[in-house]
């Protein structure tokens, strides 16, 4: 029988493409949890509404070319992320923050003004009710939506935005409400508590003046929660091979019956820069930060009945991070290009 050249060249041609198309199903579909693109995504949020279901905001880093940042959204679903197909007309440097109120809606802000809102299956660009950029949401209901900038807390009552401005020059950078009556925030050297339908300063935590810079909070309970951050002190600190005139500390405050009370875990540690809490009972929970010294590396802190240990470390260091567990057993955490799923008491990629 004869063969026709050209029917061999189509077949080579048509197996070529499927492995272009291969390549790119690759680049886009994420099946494990470490993205296959770590000179382009940097992730900075998390927000899980099921072990089954959520959603992480970060950026598209194309710095090494022409274009801008762009914001990215990734998508878990049946066992894989996948970047979020978007046609959004702004560029940005990131999404900052990004809540979930159910499977159905949620909202996520990043740099500047920009803000998106997620309902039935589709994120469109909204009018933020702020012009500087928001750090953080907490989406209770489809009518109850909060989110701290600067130095204003927005409430969202389902058909618009009401802002309050609650100080000066504090920087708010993490809030959780427990329900439309109560709740907290947390940014500079400030801890805001929410109650009958007023924002106050809760200063119970401040035992000295060092300069500390609250990052994030996890409330548990009107009882029992979190603030973690960092503090500047006033001596040398060697950092990657080179000494700083500052020494910078990672801190933790516990809230337990109406009052702060500092965690000396963290005393002369070499633990900084904790961006991101998440307890899931009163003695238990995690936190990322960063290790300092000769080697910096990224870490992920478990809190287990009133110890601290290091759960995992990477060298890979980026400029924020997000955390969401769903419970004892089960959570997500997102830095830089990594995706971390905690199952079987163990962090993977």
């Amino acid at each position: 029988m004869q063969t026709n050249p050209n029917r061999k060249i189509y077949i080579i041609a048509a197996a070529l493409w499927l492995v272009v198309i291969g390549v790119g199903v690759g680049f886009f579909m994420l099946g494990g949890f470490k993205l296959v693109t770590p000179d382009y995504l940097s992730l900075r949020s998390v927000s899980m509404i099921s072990a089954n279901d959520g959603w992480a905001g970060g950026v598209v880093d194309h710095r090494n070319s022409d274009n801008n940042l762009k914001a990215a959204l990734f998508h878990y679903s049946d066992g894989k992320w996948q970047e979020y197909a978007s046609n959004f007309s702004k560029y940005t440097e990131s999404i900052y923050a990004i809540s979930m109120s159910s499977a159905s809606e949620g909202w996520a802000a990043g740099d500047f003004d920009y803000m998106l809102h997620y309902k039935d299956g589709t994120w469109t660009e909204v009018a933020s009710p702020v012009s500087s950029t928001i750090e953080s949401i907490s989406a209770l209901a489809a009518n109850n939506v909060w989110a701290v900038a600067g130095d204003t807390v927005a409430h969202y009552n389902g058909s618009r935005w009401v802002t309050q401005t609650v100080g000066s020059k504090i920087g708010l950078k993490s809030i959780q409400m427990l329900s439309s009556n109560e709740g907290w925030a947390v940014g500079g050297s400030v801890i805001l508590h929410y109650k009958n339908g007023q924002w106050g300063r809760d200063d119970s935590w401040k035992t000295d003046t060092t300069n500390t810079v609250f990052l994030s909070l996890s409330m548990l309970s009107p009882g029992d929660g979190i603030a973690v951050g960092e503090v500047f002190l006033d001596k040398p600190q060697r950092t990657a091979h080179s000494y700083s005139s500052m020494t910078v500390e990672g801190i933790v405050y516990h809230y337990h019956n109406g009052s702060w009370t500092k965690d000396a875990t963290f005393d002369g540690s070499a633990y900084s820069d904790l961006t991101a809490a998440a307890m899931v009972t009163p003695d238990e929970g995690w936190v990322v930060g960063t290790r300092v010294g000769d080697d910096i590396r990224t870490v992920i802190l478990h809190y287990k009945s009133g110890k601290w240990s290091e759960d995992y470390s990477s060298s890979d260091v980026d400029l924020g991070a997000g955390l969401s567990m769903l419970s004892p057993n089960e959570g997500w955490a997102v830095f830089g290009k990594h995706i971390l799923h905690y199952q079987d008491g163990g962090w993977h990629e």
